[in-house]
């Protein structure tokens, strides 16, 4: 389903909510800062990480993502996960619009799946404010413990508000009593 702004913009000037759908690929940079080793099950790293959307959502984003590393034994079974958080600066169009929002995305993940949130935000012109949220969740595509890039499905809804400022009420009688 694409819906233009146009068409998310109504006169009674109240938000709407609109939904998507798409994947959403994660693909590790450089490496900003680490590893820091906190102990001998708990690692951090501080990366780059682009985020690549198709979808109703579809660009990339120039993201800086810290990942905590976790390493447990339950039962003699080594069970390894990461936790991460980053944000950024999405490009691209949501809904076929041309847009440049804010992201910030947190989740887990270990060598099968990932799952988590996101929310952007951001102003497309004077006159809108995009808000939005989303959740990504899937089997994973490629290796992304340690590097490489994966791709999972994501839902979103998102609202578009029109803040068009009216005339003020101004008083035209030019009568002196």
């Amino acid at each position: 389903m694409a819906v233009t702004t146009a068409a998310a913009t109504h006169a009674d000037h109240d938000d709407h909510l609109n939904r998507g759908m798409g994947t959403v690929t994660f693909t590790q940079g450089a490496t900003i800062s680490g590893p820091t080793v906190l102990s001998d099950h708990t690692t951090i790293v501080k990366v780059h990480e682009t985020l690549s959307f198709t979808g109703n959502l579809t660009g990339t984003a120039l993201t800086i993502e810290r990942d905590v590393m976790h390493t447990l034994t339950d039962e003699g079974n080594k069970i390894a996960f990461t936790t991460f958080h980053g944000n950024g600066t999405f490009i691209g169009t949501l809904a076929n619009n041309q847009v440049t929002l804010h992201i910030r995305y947190e989740g887990v993940k270990n060598s099968t799946f990932a799952r988590g949130n996101f929310v952007v935000s951001g102003d497309t012109n004077q006159n809108s404010d995009i808000h939005g949220e989303g959740h990504f969740r899937g089997t994973l595509t490629g290796g992304v413990e340690g590097g490489g890039n994966s791709t999972v499905g994501y839902t979103m809804h998102w609202n578009v508000s029109t803040h068009t400022e009216e005339p003020e009420a101004r008083d035209t009688d030019t009568d002196t009593d």
